[in-house]
């Protein structure tokens, strides 16, 4: 129950209306106290002090507000349609799918709900100002706030449309999935790593109950239910994996009845969106997609390709080292959940593959792959966990350039630089 309440929660803090909703309501209780103490002894108290930005007459009350709110709505209105020109920018010209990225930024939620509060705030304070036959008109310290609060809608005005120029950019985009990325890698290094994973026949199979793309496991949870009831879990499928009802998700070595098969499929989250920050895999992909959609002959961007092929180079240098199956453990350290990311092998032939397919013409592209090879072979080499992989990944890198690249001099240049790395690979000891 408790990972279905936070599973909810994350699926709606992660959307656009989140936090403007949560600063609305922040500020409609400001309203609601500033209106309390307006007329009372709080304002009579601070106008001795503020009586030059103090507002007393009924009617500049009426204006001042109405000015404020349409000028915030104004300022609303384009932000907002600014935020969706860059959402179509980045979709065309990117991938679709780096529009849960960018929407859930939470800078720019903040600004749109400051603004939202503001208009919302000017409002109750509108509706509620007295009639002239009152002895308190106006409530001037509410006024004095709603002054305050435009000028800080003012300053996010300036400050979104820095921020929204530099986020429109292909490399700030790039640079914060990398980040992501490189984050969600340093999660997943907390986990205890072991070449082989236990055998499980014999083992208890528990099958899927739905269909859908598998974006989370919550592992932890799985290893305390394991502990609680002394059995091992198997997880069977990957994250990003497409499951169909019906598909084994994981064996335990001890039979289970239906109402604790229920409860461990409920760590199983499928949905739509491919968060970097639920899993690294997500954002090799999207950084892959990014590269080949810049390789596309309507784009036609190999700068990016290249940018993007890079950043790729530096996560999988910080994959390389780990093996292939991975283990989590209890409070008391005693193994209880086996399970496999992703390796190498499958993010160099899933996701980058396309990328040599793509680029296999464009001599800087292809380059970038034989370099990121290269610096791959030499972090593997005290281990030689993936070196199946680099060998065969470096095989078709060579396959590509002798018959792709038209030009003698890079051809000779992308063979030698591929002849280096296989030197590499050849190295056993």
């Amino acid at each position: 129950m408790l990972h279905r309440i936070l599973v909810f929660y994350k699926r709606i803090s992660n959307g656009i209306a989140f936090y403007p909703a949560l600063i609305s309501a922040g500020f409609f209780v400001i309203a609601l106290f500033s209106l309390k103490v307006g007329y009372y002894r709080l304002g009579s108290f601070m106008s001795k002090f503020l009586k030059p930005v103090l507002i007393e007459d009924v009617d500049n009350a009426r204006v001042l507000l109405s000015t404020i709110i349409s000028s915030v709505f104004s300022l609303l209105v384009f932000s907002f349609s600014m935020v969706m020109i860059v959402l179509n920018l980045a979709s065309s010209s990117l991938s679709p799918r780096v529009l849960p990225g960018l929407i859930s930024q939470k800078s720019h939620q903040v600004v749109l709900g400051t603004y939202i509060g503001t208009i919302i705030y000017s409002y109750m304070l509108l509706i509620n100002l007295r009639s002239e036959s009152s002895d308190n008109q106006v409530p001037s310290l509410g006024i004095l706030l709603a002054m305050i609060f435009t000028l800080v809608c003012l300053s996010l005005f300036v400050y979104f449309i820095d921020s929204i120029s530099n986020y429109i950019q292909a490399d700030s985009i790039i640079r914060s999935i990398f980040k992501d990325t490189s984050k969600a890698l340093k999660r997943d290094k907390e986990t205890e790593n072991q070449l082989t994973s236990p055998n499980t026949d014999g083992w208890h199979p528990i099958a899927m109950r739905e269909d859908g793309y598998l974006k989370v496991v919550n592992y932890n949870t799985l290893a305390s239910k394991a502990k609680e009831l002394e059995f091992l879990i198997r997880v069977v499928p990957e994250v990003g994996d497409h499951l169909l009802e019906g598909d084994i998700a994981m064996y335990t070595n001890k039979p289970v009845d239906d109402k604790i098969e229920e409860e461990l499929l409920n760590v199983f989250d499928v949905y739509i969106e491919e968060r970097v920050s639920d899993h690294f895999v997500f954002g090799f992909k999207l950084l892959a997609e990014i590269a080949v959609k810049a390789l596309s002959p309507g784009i036609n961007d190999p700068g990016t390709a290249v940018k993007a092929v890079d950043k790729i180079s530096i996560l999988l240098r910080q994959r390389i080292g780990e093996p292939p199956h991975s283990v989590i453990c209890d409070s008391k350290g005693d193994r209880r959940v086996y399970y496999t990311d992703p390796t190498v092998h499958d993010i160099l032939f899933n996701f980058i593959a396309p990328i040599r397919t793509y680029g296999r013409a464009d001599t800087s592209a292809m380059m970038r792959l034989v370099q990121m090879t290269y610096h791959l072979a030499v972090t593997d080499l005290p281990n030689l966990y993936h070196h199946a992989a680099l060998s065969e990944f470096n095989a078709l890198l060579e396959s590509s350039v002798k018959e792709h690249i038209d030009g003698e001099h890079e051809k000779k240049g992308l063979l030698r630089s591929i002849a280096r790395t296989k030197s590499i690979l050849q190295r056993k000891d």
